[in-house]
C-alpha cells in the first residue's frame, strides 16, 4: 500500500504493469478495424456514447433517445453482436460527446479513455493534498487506483466512474480547503449522474453546509440549459422516460452486474418480484435514513473525510440502477482509511482492494459477487469512522 516504507520493488512492481497495460492498450487499438480487434470488440460500453454523440452531431436531437435510431447508429461498431447499447444520460451528456463522435471510433475510444484516466490521476492527486502524511507515492496510489477493479473495467470499458470520482473529490478538497461555493459547482457537475449528486447534496443541506448547495444548485442549473438547447425545455421529463424503461429492460439482462440494493435484490430473487422490490426499496430507504442521520449528527463538527468515505459507499447502494463499476467511488473510503488519525494497516485496505477482484466470477452465479465485499467495506468503515462522521471522539478535519 502507498506508504512513506514503500518498498522500491513495489514501485518498480506497478510501473512494469501499468507499462504492461500501456502495450497491451496500444495493440488492441493498432489491430483490426473498425470496433473489431483480434480479441473481439474494443471499447465494451463506449458505443452508446459514441452513438449519442453522433445522433447530436448529425443534428437529431429529437430522436436521442429512440432505440431505433441508436441502433441505426450502432449497428456498424456492434458487429455481429445483436441488440444495443442503450444511452440513458441526459441530452447534455450527448452534447459533450459530439466532438469525441467525430473522430474514427478507436480513436475516439482511446481519447476518452485517456481523457478518463486523467480524471483519476487528477483525483488521486487530490487525495494526497488531502493525507499528504500518507500517500506520498503519487505513482503508486495511481497504480492502486486504476487497478481496483471497478475502476479498471470501467476506464477501459468506455464508462465514466472516474470522472465520478473527480468531481466528488473536487467538491470534497474544495470543502475542506474553505471554498464550499466552488465546492457545489463541482457538485453540480455531477448532475450528469443525479443518482449521485442529489443524495450527496442533502447530505451537505443536512450538515449546514449550505453555501456547498447553492453552489450545486448553479452548477445544475446551467446544465439544464444546456439540455434545453439540446432536447428543449421539458427534456428531464423525456430522459426520466428513457432512463426509467432502459432501467427496466436493464435489470433483466444486466442483472449480474448490478451491484444497488435494489438491482441486487432483483437479481436474486427476479427482476419485477414483489419480494425483490420490497426488500429492495426498504433497505434503500433504510440505508438513506442512516447516512442522513450521520451527516445530520456531525453537522460541520465532524470529519469530512469520515463522512465523505461512508457516504461513497452509500450513494452506490441506494441508486437504483448501479453497476458494478461505480463501486470504483469507494477508493475514497481506502484513502480515508489510510489517512489520519485511524491510518488502518495497509493489508487490511488492500484486502478490501483485493475483494473487488470476486466481481469476475458474477456472470457464473447470476447475480453480483462484489456486492457482499461492498456491504463489507460499509461494515468495516462504520465500525472505523461511524463516530468520527457523527463528530464524536475523534479528531476533527480543519475548515469544515
Amino acid at each position: 500500500m502507498p506508504d512513506a516504507k514503500l518498498p522500491s520493488r513495489l514501485t518498480w512492481y506497478s510501473g512494469a504493469f501499468l507499462a504492461a497495460v500501456a502495450i497491451a492498450f496500444v495493440i488492441v487499438l493498432t489491430t483490426g478495424s473498425g470496433s473489431r480487434t483480434l480479441t473481439g470488440r474494443v471499447g465494451a460500453d463506449y458505443p452508446a456514447f459514441y452513438s449519442a454523440g453522433q445522433i447530436i452531431a448529425a443534428g437529431e436531437a429529437p430522436a436521442l433517445y429512440s432505440a431505433q435510431k441508436q441502433h441505426q447508429y450502432q449497428k456498424t461498431l456492434l458487429g455481429d453482436e445483436s441488440g444495443l447499447l442503450p444511452f440513458a444520460y441526459p441530452p447534455f451528456v450527448a452534447l459533450a460527446y459530439a466532438p469525441l463522435s467525430q473522430l474514427p471510433f478507436r480513436w475516439s475510444y482511446a481519447v476518452h479513455t485517456l481523457l478518463m484516466i486523467t480524471a483519476l490521476c487528477f483525483a488521486c492527486r487530490l487525495m494526497q493534498r488531502i493525507y499528504p502524511e500518507v500517500l506520498h507515492s503519487l505513482y503508486f496510489w495511481v497504480f492502486f487506483a486504476l487497478t481496483y477493479y471497478p475502476m479498471f473495467r470501467s476506464v477501459f470499458g468506455g464508462q465514466n466512474t472516474a470522472l465520478s470520482l473527480l468531481l466528488i473529490v473536487l467538491c470534497w478538497h474544495r470543502v475542506i480547503t474553505a471554498r464550499q461555493i466552488e465546492a457545489g459547482l463541482y457538485l453540480g457537475l455531477l448532475m450528469f449522474k443525479p443518482q449521485f449528486a442529489v443524495p450527496l447534496a442533502g447530505l451537505f443541506l443536512l450538515s449546514g453546509r449550505w453555501r456547498v448547495c447553492a453552489g450545486a444548485a448553479a452548477g445544475a442549473l446551467a446544465l439544464y440549459a444546456l439540455g434545453a438547447l439540446v432536447s428543449g425545455p421539458n427534456w428531464p421529463l423525456i430522459w426520466i422516460d428513457a432512463a426509467s424503461r432502459f432501467a427496466a429492460l436493464d435489470a433483466a439482462a444486466n442483472s449480474a452486474n448490478a451491484i444497488s440494493w435494489l438491482g441486487f435484490s432483483e437479481a436474486v430473487l427476479g427482476p419485477g418480484n414483489p419480494a425483490a422490490l420490497t426488500l429492495g426499496w426498504g433497505l434503500t430507504a433504510l440505508t438513506i435514513l442512516a447516512i442522513s442521520a450521520i451527516w445530520w449528527a456531525g453537522g460541520r463538527r465532524a470529519d469530512i473525510g469520515a463522512q465523505m468515505a461512508l457516504a461513497a459507499i452509500c450513494l452506490v447502494l441506494i441508486s437504483p440502477h448501479t453497476m458494478y463499476y461505480d463501486m470504483g467511488l469507494i477508493l475514497i473510503t481506502f484513502a480515508v482509511l489510510l489517512g489520519p488519525p485511524y491510518r488502518t494497516k495497509p493489508g487490511v485496505v488492500a484486502g478490501l482492494w483485493a475483494m473487488g477482484l470476486v466481481q469476475v466470477l458474477s456472470p457464473l452465479a447470476g447475480f453480483s459477487v462484489g456486492f457482499p465485499a461492498l456491504l463489507f467495506a460499509l461494515c468495516f468503515a462504520i465500525a472505523r469512522l461511524g463516530h468520527a462522521a457523527t463528530g464524536v471522539g475523534a479528531e476533527k478535519s480543519a475548515s469544515t
